[in-house]
């Protein structure tokens, strides 16, 4: 629905005011409010009717956003008065007044603990290509932190299932954690990096000779005395392999 507002004087000052969310941010994880803060504050303006009718028109923003580390203090309690975020609305008519004025809150301490964190994959390569090694992860581990009752069940933490089709190089990006593997707890961070190292491989024929145990060596003739060998290798290492490599013994 449209809204009009009418105004008999533009010498007149009116007041009004308008509503936005607010969005509490860097809040630590092993922290929580003693008390409960506003979701909302309330921007009022004072002016001409004009210009009332522009803050009401103006882009607006989707939430205040209110950075909780910059605005604790020493004590580790979160105090500060409202119109320090003032400039969050934009353009250049402001706000007279924020309610509330203030906002007050001090932290009680959680129970944490570190648990690594387990990569879920579904992953299937292209012909000839394979993972070289395992996936790194960063971090490879996070911080949970609530209630002793809930921390003494988690041993790790795992992602949300890495789907990757007809995998012919390799793989780096980002991945969510699974929530319900540390239901009821606060996680340092919600996502990790994950690098997975692919490359080709290949297959190689080699001759190799056929040793004897030390006891038997100038009394028994072996025939063959080599034998071929398969093996296969990524084409990264493929070339400083040769016959030193392997070793062929008769029991």
């Amino acid at each position: 629905s449209t809204v009009f507002w009418v105004f008999t004087s533009l010498s007149k000052e009116y007041e009004t005011h308008i509503t936005i969310p607010v969005n509490y941010r860097n809040i630590p994880f092993t922290k929580y409010f003693d008390s409960e803060l506003p979701n909302e504050l309330e921007y009022h303006f004072k002016g001409s009717g004009f210009k009332l009718a522009g803050v009401h028109f103006r882009n607006r923003p989707d939430s205040i956003v209110v950075d909780v580390s910059a605005y604790s203090d020493r004590n580790k309690q979160l105090h500060f008065q409202t119109m320090a975020l003032k400039n969050q609305f934009p353009g250049e008519f402001k706000p007279y007044r924020i309610s509330p004025e203030n906002i007050t809150a001090g932290f009680n301490s959680r129970l944490s603990k570190r648990v690594p964190v387990r990569l879920t994959t579904q992953i299937s390569f292209s012909q000839r290509f394979e993972a070289v090694g395992s996936a790194k992860l960063i971090p490879d581990s996070v911080e949970l932190a609530g209630p002793a009752a809930f921390l003494d069940k988690v041993r790790e933490v795992r992602t949300n299932k890495l789907v990757l089709a007809g995998i012919s190089g390799t793989m780096r990006g980002e991945i969510l954690l699974d929530s319900t593997s540390f239901a009821g707890l606060a996680s340092s961070t919600s996502k990790i990096s994950y690098y997975i190292p692919v490359e080709e491989f290949t297959e190689g024929v080699m001759e190799i000779p056929v040793e004897l145990p030390v006891s038997q060596r100038g009394r028994v003739l072996i025939i063959p005395n080599k034998v071929k060998i398969t093996f296969i290798a990524s084409l990264s290492v493929f070339s400083t392999i040769n016959t030193t490599d392997f070793r062929v013994e008769t029991e």
